[in-house]
């Protein structure tokens, strides 16, 4: 799992972890991605310049697919530069997903106390 997270990092085209109507421009850049464990827990932590429609959800069921040995990771490397739209198929339930942060350029960071809504 964390041989195909670090395949995430930099510029792809994301279209085989978008859904099928996703938008046109699936290019996005990943800027970092990491899985630890904690206990029981996997962990999966991205940082990105944007998501597309269920993009997360996907590569965490991607990745799950890859540690429980039902793919390999050169599967999922292949599955990356598919290009071919949804074709990662295992989504993730959204149960145990949380957005920690939007960062925009030329506006503070911080939570929903910035003064920002």
């Amino acid at each position: 799992m964390e041989a195909g997270a670090a395949r995430l990092v930099g510029g792809h085209d994301f279209a085989a972890f978008a859904a099928p109507a996703g938008p046109a421009n699936s290019v996005r850049t990943v800027y970092r991605a990491e899985v630890s464990r904690r206990r029981s827990w996997v962990l999966f932590d991205v940082e990105a310049n944007a998501f597309l429609p269920q993009q997360v959800r996907r590569t965490v069921g991607a990745l799950v697919q890859v540690g429980r040995g039902k793919q390999s990771p050169d599967d999922f490397r292949r599955l990356l530069a598919s290009g071919e739209r949804g074709a990662a198929t295992f989504a993730a339930p959204a149960q145990g997903l949380c957005l920690m942060a939007v960062r925009y350029e030329g506006l503070p960071s911080g939570g929903c106390d910035s003064g920002y809504s």
